[in-house]
């Protein structure tokens, strides 16, 4: 077929088959068989018992890096590493004196800055779960 052929034939087409309407709740009608063939599983990457794992980990390297001891005998690279790090100087640190009542209102509102997020979190995984979106 020539371009001219072809051309005649798609206008044609086009203008025997017209254009489709859908209807108005077609996306609704679409996602709500979504749903009811598939519903969606969401896992988190890191469970709850591995993040308590990394925390306490990380609490214990802490730990060990500020109330550790000397260096081991006979600890190979790793007491080199050590006996490095204790040549190496860093200066001091100096605190300053903060009144109690400063240190209790930081921890409070770490403590109900934490609730909060806690709070949020559960908040907006009900509102997701009672819209449909996470399965119950």
């Amino acid at each position: 077929m020539s371009d001219k052929h072809e051309d005649r034939f798609f206008r044609e087409f086009l203008s025997e088959s017209g254009s489709e309407r859908v209807t108005d709740d077609f996306s609704d009608s679409v996602m709500r068989r979504i749903r009811a063939e598939r519903p969606v599983i969401v896992q988190p990457l890191v469970s709850t018992r591995g993040w308590l794992v990394i925390a306490c980990g990380i609490m214990a390297l802490t730990g060990l890096a500020v109330f550790g001891g000397g260096t081991p005998s006979g600890a190979g690279w790793y007491g080199d590493l050590i006996g490095w790090l204790d040549r190496l100087t860093l200066p001091t640190l100096q605190w300053p004196q903060l009144p109690d009542t400063l240190t209790y209102g930081a921890l409070a509102l770490m403590v109900f800055t934490l609730l909060q997020l806690l709070w949020l979190r559960r908040f907006y995984f009900r509102r997701l779960t009672d819209s449909g979106y996470y399965p119950r």
